[in-house]
């Protein structure tokens, strides 16, 4: 019977040891969990980082081909009134409101393409 009882003892030391170390692997996984989803959020918050600043560096290079084009557009018009003033005949050289609209869309068109 003592050979009964401390062989229960046992069997119960044991089993208690085993939950502990359950209960302990247990803790680890949710700890690892934790860590897992707080690393998600940096990588997530990192990505919206890269996004926006992508963003402001198109916006940025966008107003710069903008701001280009709006240029080079004085530059020609510069340049033909030059033209017209040396010819004298503003027809001759081809140039009317319409000309310069299919200009200004083409440039638009061309900006847009280059992205």
């Amino acid at each position: 019977r003592a050979a009964l009882e401390e062989s229960r003892l046992q069997n119960e030391a044991k089993a208690k040891q085993l939950q502990d170390s359950q209960d302990s692997s247990e803790a680890q996984v949710a700890e690892l969990q934790s860590e897992l989803l707080h690393q998600a959020e940096l990588v997530e918050e990192s990505r919206k980082d890269a996004v926006v600043s992508l963003a402001d560096q198109l916006a940025q290079k966008d107003a710069e081909a903008a701001k280009q084009a709006r240029q080079m557009r004085m530059d020609l018009e510069a340049v033909l009134a030059q033209l017209q003033a040396k010819t004298g005949a503003e027809n001759e050289v081809g140039w009317d409101e319409t000309t310069s609209a299919g200009l200004e869309d083409q440039q638009k068109h061309e900006i847009g393409a280059d992205g």
